[in-house]
Protein backbone atom coordinates (compact mmCIF):
# COMPACT_ATOMS: atom_id res chain seq x y z
CA UNK A 1 0.00 0.00 0.00
CA UNK A 2 1.61 3.67 -0.74
CA UNK A 3 2.19 6.24 2.05
CA UNK A 4 -1.40 8.22 2.59
CA UNK A 5 0.39 10.95 3.75
CA UNK A 6 1.34 11.18 -0.24
CA UNK A 7 -1.85 10.45 -1.25
CA UNK A 8 -4.88 12.42 -2.66
CA UNK A 9 -8.54 11.68 -0.97
CA UNK A 10 -11.17 11.09 -3.32
CA UNK A 11 -13.35 13.98 -3.37
CA UNK A 12 -17.31 12.56 -4.06
CA UNK A 13 -19.78 14.97 -6.15
CA UNK A 14 -22.72 14.28 -7.70
CA UNK A 15 -21.14 13.46 -10.83
CA UNK A 16 -20.52 9.22 -10.79
CA UNK A 17 -16.93 8.21 -11.07
CA UNK A 18 -16.07 4.49 -11.18
CA UNK A 19 -13.71 2.83 -8.80
CA UNK A 20 -11.78 0.20 -8.21
CA UNK A 21 -10.72 -0.78 -4.54
CA UNK A 22 -7.19 -2.03 -4.54
CA UNK A 23 -6.97 -2.60 -0.75
CA UNK A 24 -8.50 -3.54 2.16
CA UNK A 25 -9.62 -0.84 5.16
CA UNK A 26 -7.19 0.62 7.25
CA UNK A 27 -6.98 3.79 9.42
CA UNK A 28 -5.84 7.24 8.86
CA UNK A 29 -5.72 9.74 11.44
CA UNK A 30 -7.46 12.93 10.50
CA UNK A 31 -8.60 16.30 12.59
CA UNK A 32 -11.39 14.63 14.13
CA UNK A 33 -9.91 11.26 15.18
CA UNK A 34 -8.99 8.03 13.06
CA UNK A 35 -11.08 7.49 10.07
CA UNK A 36 -11.08 3.84 7.63
CA UNK A 37 -10.29 4.37 3.90
CA UNK A 38 -9.44 2.08 1.24
CA UNK A 39 -6.70 2.38 -1.55
CA UNK A 40 -8.79 2.82 -4.86
CA UNK A 41 -7.86 3.53 -8.73
CA UNK A 42 -10.35 6.17 -9.89
CA UNK A 43 -11.12 4.86 -13.96
CA UNK A 44 -9.21 6.93 -16.72
CA UNK A 45 -6.34 8.33 -13.93
CA UNK A 46 -3.56 6.97 -13.33
CA UNK A 47 -2.81 7.94 -9.56
CA UNK A 48 -3.96 5.86 -6.89
CA UNK A 49 -6.56 7.77 -4.41
CA UNK A 50 -7.93 7.27 -0.81
CA UNK A 51 -11.16 7.06 -0.18
CA UNK A 52 -13.18 7.29 3.25
CA UNK A 53 -15.67 4.76 3.86
CA UNK A 54 -16.74 5.53 7.36
CA UNK A 55 -20.30 7.19 6.09
CA UNK A 56 -23.49 5.00 6.57
CA UNK A 57 -24.42 4.94 2.96
CA UNK A 58 -21.14 3.84 1.73
CA UNK A 59 -20.29 1.12 4.73
CA UNK A 60 -23.68 -0.34 4.57
CA UNK A 61 -23.30 -0.78 1.00
CA UNK A 62 -19.82 -1.75 0.69
CA UNK A 63 -20.49 -4.50 3.18
CA UNK A 64 -22.96 -6.48 1.05
CA UNK A 65 -20.54 -6.41 -1.90
CA UNK A 66 -17.92 -7.02 0.50
CA UNK A 67 -19.32 -10.17 1.19
CA UNK A 68 -20.29 -10.80 -2.41
CA UNK A 69 -16.30 -10.94 -3.22
CA UNK A 70 -15.52 -13.26 -0.87
CA UNK A 71 -14.56 -11.26 2.43
CA UNK A 72 -12.31 -8.54 0.45
CA UNK A 73 -12.71 -5.05 -0.46
CA UNK A 74 -9.72 -5.30 -3.05
CA UNK A 75 -11.69 -6.19 -6.09
CA UNK A 76 -14.93 -4.82 -5.70
CA UNK A 77 -16.02 -2.04 -8.19
CA UNK A 78 -18.06 0.67 -7.76
CA UNK A 79 -19.74 3.69 -9.56
CA UNK A 80 -19.96 6.15 -6.87
CA UNK A 81 -21.92 9.98 -6.15
CA UNK A 82 -23.69 11.96 -3.84
CA UNK A 83 -27.06 11.97 -3.66
CA UNK A 84 -26.89 16.28 -3.36
CA UNK A 85 -24.87 18.15 -3.03
CA UNK A 86 -25.83 19.02 0.44
CA UNK A 87 -22.49 18.14 2.54
CA UNK A 88 -24.71 15.62 4.28
CA UNK A 89 -25.81 13.97 1.41
CA UNK A 90 -26.32 10.54 0.84
CA UNK A 91 -23.94 8.48 -1.10
CA UNK A 92 -25.55 6.67 -4.10
CA UNK A 93 -23.22 3.45 -4.71
CA UNK A 94 -24.27 0.57 -7.52
CA UNK A 95 -21.79 -2.40 -8.88
CA UNK A 96 -19.93 -0.62 -12.26
CA UNK A 97 -21.37 -3.27 -13.96
CA UNK A 98 -24.84 -1.85 -13.34
CA UNK A 99 -26.16 0.23 -16.21
CA UNK A 100 -28.21 3.08 -14.60
CA UNK A 101 -27.94 4.93 -11.31
CA UNK A 102 -31.11 6.82 -9.81
CA UNK A 103 -31.38 10.07 -11.28
CA UNK A 104 -28.58 9.61 -13.99
CA UNK A 105 -28.42 8.49 -17.62
CA UNK A 106 -26.68 5.25 -18.88
CA UNK A 107 -23.75 5.44 -18.39
CA UNK A 108 -21.04 3.38 -20.94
Amino acid sequence: MADNEKMEYLMISTDAVVVSITSEPRVVMTYRGYAPVVEVKVEGEDSPKLMYINSKSISTTLEGLKNENGGKFAGIKIRIRKESNDKFAKYIINKASDKVIKGEEVVE
